[in-house]
């Protein structure tokens, strides 16, 4: 999440009053719980893809673009271009089993 100065925020605390602020937005926002990938609006154009990693509930968004074709939108996925391409989860990822099929995909 980035707040209002360009500054980034992961965690409000009480000197992040702009995380805070931003946090507070969402308060009572329509939420739901996916379990798994989510087509959003059914068609394949944009799709929430779980993608477990170090971080339980990890997501990233595929996206289908009319010119470009499919997009992947993603933060911390991987560390290291060498894990991408030889399917390498460091001993870190609490989800190893999982994050090891999910960056197959």
């Amino acid at each position: 999440m980035q707040g209002p100065s360009g500054a980034r925020c992961s965690a409000p605390t009480r000197r992040n009053t702009a995380c805070r602020a931003n946090l507070e937005k969402l308060r009572g926002a329509q939420t739901e719980k996916l379990n798994g990938d989510y087509d959003v609006f059914g068609d394949g154009s944009v799709v929430i893809k779980a993608t477990p990693g170090h971080t339980p509930g990890h997501q990233s968004l595929l996206v289908r673009l009319p010119k470009r074709g499919l997009v992947l939108l993603t933060g911390d996925l991987v560390h290291l271009a060498y894990s991408w391409e030889n399917n390498v989860v460091p001993a870190s990822t609490s989800t190893r089993p999982r994050a090891g099929a999910a960056s197959r995909r």
